[in-house]
């Protein structure tokens, strides 16, 4: 298949695929490899399709948007479990007080992660369909 050749709407099967991506491999334990992740599948989606930069961007904005709020329910979930295995452990009346302080810093590192995961994420994916433009535009006008 030829550069630019896709729809230009498959740019958002290619951010869908980068948004699952990098979740999975974030839940495995190595999501510092999302963000390369997220600028190859954004690379991928203007390279091969014939969506401009204006609707690539929007689309991988939606997608670090995703990826964020995906960061702040895995690290929820992971912080309920947490919170469940110290309910365990704690007695009498400790428990509330350890609950409470466990879910107010787990809220405010969750809200810290998602920030950083979106800017880290929008900034991969910017930098990837700009270069997947560029090569596209490089290959000449047939391709783009």
């Amino acid at each position: 298949m030829q550069p630019g050749q896709m729809n230009k709407h498959a740019v958002w099967l290619f951010m869908l695929g980068g948004v699952v991506l990098a979740g999975a491999l974030s839940a495995m334990g190595v999501g510092k490899i999302g963000f390369a992740i997220f600028a190859a599948a954004a690379f991928g989606s203007t390279f091969m399709t014939q969506a401009g930069k204006g609707l690539a961007f929007g689309s991988w904005f939606v997608g670090a948007i995703l990826l964020a709020i995906a960061t702040v329910i895995g690290g929820a979930m992971a912080g309920a479990d947490a919170a469940t295995t110290s309910q365990v452990v704690q007695e009498g009346g400790n428990i509330q007080i350890a609950e409470g302080a466990g879910a107010t810093v787990g809220a405010a590192i969750g809200v810290f992660a998602s920030i950083f995961v979106f800017i880290g994420a929008l900034v991969s994916s910017t930098v990837g369909l700009f270069a997947g433009s560029a090569a596209k535009n490089k290959m000449g006008p047939a391709a783009a």
